[in-house]
Parts: C-alpha cells; structure tokens; sequence
C-alpha cells in the first residue's frame, strides 16, 4: 500500500473528525515530519485533504471544501503581504512576477473569475 493508501485509509471525513498530526503518524507508524510532507505530496496530485488547528481530515460536503480553500487564499495574501516590503527592497530579477502584481492580481485570488473593485 503506497502512502496515499495510507492516507486515505487513516484520515478520517468531516471537520469534526479530524486527527492530529501527532496521532496521525503513531496510526502510520512514522514521525510527525513525515506525515506532514506525505500530506504536502498527496496534494500535490490532487488529494484533497483538508488541515488546521483540528488536524487532518477530508471535507464532507463542499460546503467545508469551501471553508477550506477560503482559509488557504488568507494565507496565501498574509504570506505575500508579509514579503512584499522586503521584496520591495530588491532588484526584481527578469521576468519574475512582481509581488505586487499578484495582490492585485483579483482573477489569481478569485479562483479564476473575475472580481468587481
């Protein structure tokens, strides 16, 4: 069984469900860093396993699917406008996006649709 079996074996559905990291990787058999970067990998094609202060847990409905993916843009915005003011301070290197560009970028944070000013 690879590690995305695992995972799907072993993560459980709903929010309300979720495991923590710490008992996550006694349930696989692992250290803690490893279930985060076999998370971090199973995402990565595609498998949507959902995480915060609760632990990990797949989304039961879209509804939690959403609540999800609205967390992950905060933090993603948090992050760039967290860098932008040293970025500020560089020479942009050629043809890197601008940290700018992609804060206001609203089509990047709106999933692909448009956003009213």
């Amino acid at each position: 069984m690879d590690n995305i079996d695992l995972l799907k074996n072993t993560i459980p559905i709903g929010k309300e469900n979720a495991i923590h990291q710490k008992e996550l990787s006694e349930k696989l058999g692992v250290k803690p860093a490893m279930v985060k970067r076999m998370v971090q990998d199973a995402r990565r094609v595609g498998v949507g396993i959902c995480s915060g202060t609760e632990g990990y847990w797949f989304a039961k409905d879209d509804i939690e699917k959403q609540a999800f993916i609205r967390l992950l843009r905060k933090q993603a915005v948090s992050r760039l406008t967290t860098v932008k003011p040293i970025n500020d301070t560089l020479n942009t290197i050629k043809g890197q996006k601008e940290f700018n560009t992609v804060l206001n970028d609203k089509e990047v944070l709106s999933n692909g649709k448009k956003e009213k000013d």
